[in-house]
């Protein structure tokens, strides 16, 4: 794509040989005033990108297998550490299950 010499500013990120630095000030200009147009909507996105990374990370974050039972920490209180000396981020539930890699892997 050319352009004409006279829609060239001069100092422009263009000029220079680099567009890109155009169109990332203008993605990151609109995603700022988008935050101070719509904050609900920004917070919204935010929680949403957190639970996507969660979801994709969820093998690194969660603590034990989603599935695996203890039953010997059924109702496990959090912080309590399991028997192969991992610690129970946010307790157990009734079959001895890690709450918080099943949250993590939930989401």
């Amino acid at each position: 794509m050319v352009r004409d010499a006279q829609e060239i500013q001069p100092g422009s990120a263009i000029e220079h040989g680099a567009p890109w630095k155009s169109a990332s000030l203008q993605i990151l200009n609109g995603v700022v005033s988008f935050c101070g147009r719509k904050p609900l909507g920004a917070i919204g996105a935010v929680i949403l990108i957190i639970m996507v990374l969660m979801a994709v990370f969820a093998p690194v974050l969660a603590t034990f297998p989603p599935k695996e039972v203890h039953v010997t920490t059924k109702y496990a209180a959090p912080g309590a550490e399991a028997p192969n000396g991992k610690t129970y981020w946010l307790g157990s539930d009734q079959l001895g299950r890690d709450t918080w890699s099943r949250l993590v892997y939930g989401a």
